[in-house]
């Protein structure tokens, strides 16, 4: 995310979020869904591309969804266990 110049809306997945979003499409092959909602941002389309593929619905651009205040958290979570990082 540093080091790209251009628009982040324009930011690709890379080939790590690629295999990812394919993976979260296999994951999620249990569950109905009757709509599949991105940002406008292209690797939020590029995410949901493979599970709408998998349930023949089209990825809706939602301007909504768009990331906004330089990618912080939303208010409130800051002291949630949301906000806490993933002991691994």
């Amino acid at each position: 995310r540093k080091l790209w110049t251009a628009d982040q809306d324009s930011r690709p997945l890379s080939a790590t979020g690629q295999q990812q979003a394919a993976r979260l499409a296999e994951e999620l092959c249990f569950e109905p869904f009757e709509a599949i909602y991105s940002s406008p941002a292209l690797r939020c389309h590029q995410t949901a591309a493979p599970v709408a593929a998998r349930f023949g619905l089209p990825a809706i651009s939602l301007e909504e969804l768009r990331e906004t205040d330089g990618y912080m958290l939303p208010d409130g979570w800051q002291d949630s266990r949301a906000a806490a990082p993933v002991a691994r």
